[in-house]
């Protein structure tokens, strides 16, 4: 699904070729912010969220819609970043996911486009160290 500019806002992929779309991802100012992968009965089993501070998994493990534990990728994120994507992650944990996406899409949005995000990303481009 694609906005009036042709920029990318939704995608729906049928990840393993078996006839049924299995992961929604959603995107913001072109880049893609969080993910939900379902599985073979189309309940969401995992919930991603995507930023310059890294990566967050949440995991649904009685497929009950809230999440159960998370696996953290944040890394060598900027400072400002990583504490976002914390703060975040406490107060969506424990309610279902679809009552935080457009939440969370919209904080990392914002993140992206500071001037951190945008330092982040000139670094990652130009292959060097980020100055945080």
């Amino acid at each position: 699904m694609t906005g009036p500019d042709g920029q990318t806002l939704r995608r729906f992929v049928d990840s393993d070729r078996d006839g049924s779309v299995d992961q929604f991802s959603y995107f913001k100012n072109g880049l893609e912010v969080y993910r939900d992968q379902a599985n073979k009965n189309l309940k969401i089993e995992s919930s991603r969220w995507f930023n310059l501070g890294g990566t967050r998994w949440g995991l649904y493990s009685k497929l009950d819609g809230k999440i159960d534990f998370y696996l953290d990728a944040i890394v060598a994120g900027g400072p400002h970043a990583v504490n976002a994507a914390k703060r975040l992650v406490r107060e969506v944990a424990g309610r279902p996911a679809g009552d935080v996406r457009e939440k969370t899409v919209e904080r990392i949005a914002g993140i992206r486009v500071s001037d951190e995000g945008q330092e982040g990303m000139r670094a990652f481009l130009e292959r060097r160290k980020p100055k945080w």
